[in-house]
């Protein structure tokens, strides 16, 4: 009988190291529930210990009432065959842990967050041990380049320009589509928009499209970008990038997928500002300003018209303007630098576009009459405007985007809106 617990302790851990596991087969194989244990029962001092064992796949049982040892080596562990040892868990861990500094710089991105308030809650959950790895500079966290690559930015006098490239554009939109023709037709658009409403920070981008290329949806990539506290003094030294590069992929072609294509700049598209200040000619407030005609304005109630005339106007040609012919229409003896763009006319090219002449126009124009400034036998009453604003918020539910909810707020409308409002 065996007389202390130590004495059955050191007999029981004897008994279990001599066991080769290897060669179980004499040992009695039962089926066991899921507790698998070592029990230890003394009649004389009740002493139970539970010892949870398990080897490799094999589970070892020993019972003090009964001499017989009961190995089960049917236990079914599905982690039978993998090493799972400290390095590999280590391994698996960092594989399978998300980088909370990723997640931190996407939520940054995503979100608009400023570096100030980044930088304030970096600072807060650095106290934290959790994060005491975190970086102090939320530049660090974004990968902020230290010094921007200046190769393509220059001064553009009174700012600065960027140039990203119209080949590099061009190949980057035919990578998911392809044009069915040996000449990419491309359209230009140039203008200029505020950047903030407490300064005069401002760009001026370049961006184009392709316009026979057969995916239904026309990517726009920019060109060129200008940023400066007011417009480019010369319109000549902020195109000339685009210029050049156009006239090259014209003359010279762009190899695509082993196919050599040329460029073509088929139209340019600007407001009637934007389109005076890249030409060089009088703005739409002067006499002799209008692009098509030679007609002559004339002042009427404290502004310039062009109103219908039977006597018949002699067209503005791309022959006239290159020699600047009309001294009058021109704010320079010299021609615009987008004269070097080949097969392009100038009267013909800068496109007379709906979006500008109908939407931000006219429908702009008419609206500040009728809500206003017009005069008084025009302009309507504010209970003609209250019930008109009734009648657009019964429209909203027909209107999928580009709603016009109050008709006094047209100043800050945008072309969709104005387009709806048009049809209505």
């Amino acid at each position: 009988m065996i007389k202390s617990n130590r004495t059955k302790l050191r007999r029981i851990k004897a008994e279990i190291d001599s066991i080769d596991y290897n060669n179980p087969q004499e040992s009695q194989i039962n089926d066991m529930h899921q507790n698998d244990s070592i029990s230890l029962n003394c009649e004389d001092d009740v002493a139970t210990n539970t010892i949870n064992a398990a080897y490799d796949s094999t589970s070892i049982f020993f019972d003090v009432k009964s001499p017989t040892l009961v190995i089960d080596t049917e236990s079914n562990n599905p982690f039978q065959g993998i090493d799972c040892s400290d390095e590999d868990d280590q391994l698996l861990s960092v594989e399978t842990e998300p980088n909370i500094n990723e997640m931190l710089a996407d939520w940054a991105v995503s979100c608009k967050i400023p570096f100030n308030s980044m930088n304030q809650l970096l600072s807060i959950l650095k106290k934290h041990k959790c994060f005491s790895k975190l970086p102090k500079d939320s530049r660090t966290l974004l990968a902020t380049p230290q010094s921007p690559n200046l190769k393509y930015i220059r001064n553009v006098d009174p700012g600065l320009y960027h140039h990203f490239g119209l080949a590099i554009g061009i190949v980057q939109c035919l990578q998911d589509s392809s044009v069915n023709d040996s000449v990419i037709q491309i359209a230009i658009g140039i203008d200029g928009l505020p950047l903030t409403k407490s300064s005069n920070s401002q760009l001026w981008p370049i961006l184009a499209f392709i316009m026979n290329t057969d995916n239904s949806k026309q990517t726009v990539f920019p060109v060129g970008i200008y940023h400066g506290n007011s417009k480019p003094k010369d319109s000549d030294d902020f195109i000339y990038d685009f210029v050049m590069e156009a006239r090259e992929l014209s003359d010279n072609g762009i190899i695509i997928n082993n196919l050599k294509m040329f460029v073509s700049i088929k139209v340019i598209c600007c407001d009637v500002s934007a389109r005076c200040f890249v030409l060089k000619t009088k703005y739409h407030s002067g006499f002799n300003s209008c692009s098509r005609c030679i007609i002559e304005g004339e002042y009427i109630n404290n502004r310039v018209c062009f109103p219908y005339s039977n006597i018949y106007s002699a067209p503005r040609t791309d022959e006239d303007y290159r020699n600047c012919k009309n001294e009058e229409y021109h704010n320079s003896p010299n021609p615009s630098i987008i004269t070097n763009l080949p097969n392009f006319d100038i009267t013909k090219s800068f496109i007379l576009d709906y979006m500008h002449l109908t939407n931000l126009g006219v429908m702009r124009k008419l609206l500040s009459f009728w809500v206003l400034k017009g005069p008084s036998n025009v302009r309507l009453s504010g209970k003609k405007i209250s019930e008109l604003t009734e009648l657009l918020l019964k429209l909203r539910p027909f209107v999928i985007q580009n709603f016009v909810e109050n008709l006094e707020k047209f100043k800050i409308f945008f072309d969709g809106s104005l387009q709806n409002f048009d049809y209505f």
